[in-house]
């Protein structure tokens, strides 16, 4: 059975060194994606985005290349114990994990109201100043440029991320095309999240 704990890497701090069991290059926790062995489970590798879950971890940078090397052998190598794993599911199970993570941040941002939602709010927060990081729909059109060079001009963080009708599903409406988050710690999480979307996707 998996445990969910507030797992604290020994006491060390999220800026801590870890290696990649891919590539086994250095990175910082908080540049890692944390995985459990977990061998009653199935599969027997389990996606800890939140390092939440007890037990022996394991390192990847959050790259398809760096967990399909780990799949081959890297985590059998970090937790001394033959594992096997589809790589195509893992995959799928981390970018899922991925996508409720920025969920969950979004619905936090919407209930401390640390959000501006549509095209003409999202424009009168920028030019206040006030947005941390601003997400554009892919597909959204309209007055798309227009309000990325407003961000760029504001020094505000740009962040393509998801469909209309899949930004739209995440906060409660029915297609959305920009969201502006105006708290800073949240608005940081989303860019992290958005970097280790693009490495696992499938160009990415």
């Amino acid at each position: 059975m998996l445990t969910v704990t507030e797992y604290q890497g020994d006491g060390e701090s999220a800026q801590s060194e870890r290696t990649c069991a891919g590539c086994r290059e250095g990175g910082s926790r908080s540049e890692l994606y944390r995985f459990v062995h977990a061998p009653e489970h199935v599969p027997a590798i389990v996606p800890d985005v939140g390092a939440r879950l007890g037990g022996h971890g394991a390192w990847v940078h959050p790259k398809r290349e760096c967990l399909a090397r780990a799949v081959r052998g890297g985590f059998s190598r970090a937790f001394k114990a033959q594992v096997s794993v589809d790589g195509q599911v893992l995959l799928g199970l981390a970018r899922d994990q991925v996508k409720k993570r920025v969920q969950g941040l979004l619905l936090s941002a919407l209930r401390r109201r640390q959000s501006v939602l549509g095209t003409d709010a999202v424009r009168e927060s920028l030019l206040a100043g006030a947005p941390k990081v601003l997400l554009v729909a892919k597909d959204a059109a309209g007055r798309r440029e227009d309000l990325i060079l407003l961000a760029n001009t504001r020094s505000v963080t740009v962040i393509e991320l998801f469909t209309k009708a899949e930004l739209g599903h995440l906060t409660g409406k029915e297609t959305l095309g920009f969201l502006a988050i105006l708290d800073a710690h949240i608005a940081r999480e989303i860019a992290a999240s958005a970097r280790w979307l693009a490495g696992l996707s499938e160009d990415g």
